[in-house]
C-alpha cells in the first residue's frame, strides 16, 4: 500500500500480534509514509482515511472502519460466512458500477 499511495499519501497499519506488529514496523521503517500500531483492527480508529484496506476474514464492516472514511472513501475487506465454514460471501459497493 505504501507504493500505492506513494510518499505523498499516508499509510497505516494495524496488527494485534506485537511480533507481527515489531517486524512490520522494523520492515517498514525506512517509509516515512508508513506507521505500523499494534492494536485490535476491528476497535483502533485510524483517523480520517481515503482508503481502508481490512486483510483478515470479518462476517461485517466494523464502526471504526466505517467511521474513520472520508466523503468518498472505500473500504475492502474479505467477508467471511456466519456459520463459521470459512466460505465467503459476495462484497458490497456503493455508487455507479
Amino acid at each position: 500500500m505504501a507504493e500505492v499511495v506513494g510518499p505523498k499519501g499516508y499509510v497505516t497499519a494495524i496488527e494485534i500480534d506485537s511480533e507481527l506488529a515489531a517486524r512490520a514496523r522494523s520492515n517498514l521503517s525506512y517509509l516515512s509514509h508508513v506507521q505500523v500500531f499494534e492494536a485490535d483492527g476491528g476497535e483502533y480508529s485510524p483517523g480520517p482515511s481515503d482508503a481502508n484496506l481490512v486483510n483478515a476474514g470479518a462476517t461485517h464492516a466494523q464502526s471504526a472502519w466505517l467511521d474513520s472514511l472520508q466523503p468518498g472513501g472505500r473500504l475492502l475487506l474479505p467477508l467471511t460466512a456466519t456459520n463459521d465454514e470459512g466460505g465467503t460471501t459476495g462484497g458490497c459497493t456503493q455508487g455507479k458500477a
